[in-house]
This record gives C-alpha cells, sequence and structure tokens, in this order.
C-alpha cells in the first residue's frame, strides 16, 4: 500500500490492525517547517518499484500495491490537483484513496505553487500540481525567515495562541512561529464563549 508518510494516525491505525505494508510517498516541508505535498517524483512507477524493492517490511519485492493514499489537503494547506495525481499514481496501483478531512469534493482550481515560484518553500513541484487551499490559513508569526532561520526579534507561535486562548479563540495546533486556522463559519459555545480560529473570517 502507498502511503502519504504525513497521513492521518487513524490511517496508521488502519495499517496495524489490517496488517497491510505500508510504502510511504515522502512529502516535502520547508525551511519553515510546514508540511508541502508529496512531489510528483515520489509517485512514478519507476520509483513506486524502488520502493518497493528497498523496503524491509515487503516480502514479496515483484508484488504491486492496491491502494495508494493520499491527504488532501496537507495539514498546512496544499491541495493536490488530483487530475494529475490520480494520472500518476494510476499507473502503478488500481486504487486511489484521498483522505480530505479539510476539503472534500476538491474540483481543482489553477491557484498556487507554480514552477519557479520560490515563495512556498517546497521546490520545484510542477505546473498544476497543486493550489493553496481556500479553506486553511497559515498565519506566519515574526520571528523565523523563510530560509528557516531565527531573527533577531519575533513573536512565538505559541506566545499568539495563548493570547488567543485568553479571548476566547482556540487555536487547532501551533508551531514555533505559525498556526493555522480555518476560513470558515465562526463557531461558538453559548456556555463557554470559546470560538475556533476559524472566527478570523
Amino acid at each position: 500500500m502507498l502511503v502519504d508518510r504525513n497521513c492521518h494516525k487513524s490511517l496508521n491505525y488502519a495499517l496495524n490492525m489490517s496488517g497491510a505494508m505500508p510504502v510511504y510517498m515522502m512529502p516535502r516541508r520547508n525551511a519553515r517547517g510546514l508540511i508541502g505535498p508529496v512531489p510528483r517524483s515520489e509517485m512514478t512507477p519507476e520509483t513506486v518499484r524502488q520502493k518497493l524493492a528497498d523496503s524491509p517490511l515487503v516480502n514479496d519485492k515483484k508484488a504491486k500495491p492496491v491502494l495508494a493514499v493520499l491527504t488532501n489537503s496537507t495539514y498546512d494547506g496544499l491541495c493536490y490537483n488530483v487530475r494529475t495525481t490520480t494520472t500518476e499514481l494510476s499507473k502503478s496501483v488500481p486504487r486511489i484513496h484521498y483522505d480530505e478531512a479539510w476539503y472534500a469534493a476538491n474540483r481543482q482550481r489553477c491557484l498556487g505553487a507554480q514552477t519557479g515560484c520560490a515563495w512556498h518553500g517546497f521546490g520545484d513541484l510542477g505546473g498544476a500540481y497543486c493550489m493553496l487551499d481556500p479553506i486553511k490559513v497559515i498565519v506566519l508569526t515574526p520571528g523565523l525567515n523563510m530560509d528557516g532561520n531565527l531573527e533577531s526579534s519575533g513573536i512565538p507561535g505559541p506566545l499568539l495562541s495563548s493570547f488567543l486562548a485568553s479571548r476566547g479563540i482556540v487555536v487547532e495546533k501551533t508551531e514555533p512561529y505559525s498556526f493555522p486556522a480555518l476560513n470558515t463559519r465562526p463557531t461558538a459555545s453559548r456556555s463557554s464563549g470559546r470560538r475556533t480560529a476559524n472566527s478570523f473570517t
């Protein structure tokens, strides 16, 4: 089974419970630690065959994977062009599952991480490969530059998350210098007055 190495833990549980043998496709991370997409080079038939051959978990080196799983969008908000990834993965597997907890029924629109763009920090991803998830917004706090180096001053993400929590806004997760916010309608609890980070919109 071909699996996005950054898959949700429930998928790891399913792998353990079912006895499936994972062969991982490695996503990219940028210098700020944000999780990017699995590059197309991880999905080619040649790479898949090499991963199977190199895997200590796969006994039958001639076996073909029966399923591929990609997390779409990534936890840090990049969506695949599912036509492109499906075309590539279909050369190696008969079934593909897109784990789309936050972005179900994605219809690819041409916006985002194109060839030659350096702003995202994930390297050359190729044209029409992925886009920014319109539902997620990654808030970058000052203190870490785009090369991953600390600046002389800044505002750590946990500090800002703590401040937001004191105002009743709950952030899903916090990285050292970033946190995600959801671009959806605000939710609130009448009893607690607490809101999720999607209340920014």
